[in-house]
């Protein structure tokens, strides 16, 4: 089934429901961890944030866990090192991962683990119930796994809405965030806040490909990384994507025989190239020879 054209949601007026960026961005930086945790400090206070250095919980595999808090307490960063890790990790969440990826990306050899991009849309009320429907039906056509999150029998108290295994590379949250920021800061819940709805796509490289892109990747890529996410992006967000490969590429029958074969005539391959005074023109015109020779032998043959 195809959804293609359904509708796009566009976004709209209220307050901080147009964005779109990063929203999560953890990596392992490779740098030492006392000149990070006070270059990220005055990074974070150049950007207005205010940050306050705090100590945090002991965290598994590591001797130290330093946080960079606002100036209400909420955590901005995290900053594990030492013990069993020769490299810190920093980990962040919210609108200070923007201004981290982009001076870890223009500044340090880093290797991200996780990194969300989220786009924020103001939907019509009961809106939610169609991308759930669309939700339902894309996750039939490409065979991914569909989950819920958060209380879809009380009213107003939040819905998510998850495609893709957590464990996968890929995995997208759809949740109802005006009512996330009502609960959390206690505001009265409004229209406006009913209308405000996240779509986050969480991406953590596994592949060896993956790996590789994820220091440079941009969320067009992101979101283009799968059939099943570029057909969301497309229909729904109305996002043009730029498709990219995150998969191992499979190697074929036929270059799994060239490979056996140049490994097990290889010696007999470079005599016959040494032979031929390193011309590859007359090195590939023997070998043509000796296939239609053997060719026509096994053709008597039968």
């Amino acid at each position: 089934m195809s959804n293609r054209g359904v509708y796009p949601l566009i976004g709209g007026d209220v307050a901080g429901t147009a964005c779109a960026g990063f929203d999560a961005y953890s990596s392992t930086v490779f740098h030492n961890a006392d000149a990070l945790y006070d270059e990220l400090f005055v990074l974070l206070e150049s950007a207005g944030f205010e940050p306050v250095r705090a100590d945090g919980m002991k965290a598994r595999f590591y001797a130290t866990n330093r946080l960079l808090l606002d100036a209400k307490g909420h955590q901005l960063l995290a900053l594990k090192s030492g013990g069993a890790n020769p490299h810190p990790h920093v980990e962040c969440t919210g609108w200070a991962s923007r201004t981290l990826a982009l001076h870890l990306r223009a500044n340090f050899h880093h290797r991200p683990t996780r990194i969300d991009h989220a786009q924020d849309r103001t939907l019509p009320l009961g809106e939610f119930d169609r991308v759930h429907e669309y939700a339902q039906a894309l996750c039939k056509q490409h065979r991914v796994r569909l989950s819920y999150g958060g209380d879809w029998s009380t009213p107003d108290a939040g819905r998510t809405i998850y495609i893709g295994s957590r464990q996968s590379q890929v995995c997208v949250r759809i949740y109802e965030k005006g009512l996330e920021y009502a609960h959390k800061l206690g505001l009265p819940i409004t229209d406006e806040l009913r209308q405000w709805v996240r779509f986050e796509l969480e991406f953590k490289p596994q592949t060896d490909v993956a790996k590789k892109l994820a220091p440079f990747i941009e969320g067009v890529q992101m979101w283009g990384s799968t059939c099943w996410t570029d057909q969301l992006a497309s229909e729904v967000l109305a996002v043009a994507t730029e498709p990219v490969s995150i998969r191992e590429r499979r190697e074929s029958n036929r270059e799994r025989a060239l490979r056996f074969m140049a490994a097990q005539y290889g010696g007999h391959l470079r005599a016959l190239f040494d032979e031929c005074q390193g011309d590859f023109t007359e090195f590939g015109r023997v070998i043509a020879d000796l296939a239609d020779c053997s060719s026509s032998q096994a053709s008597s043959a039968a």
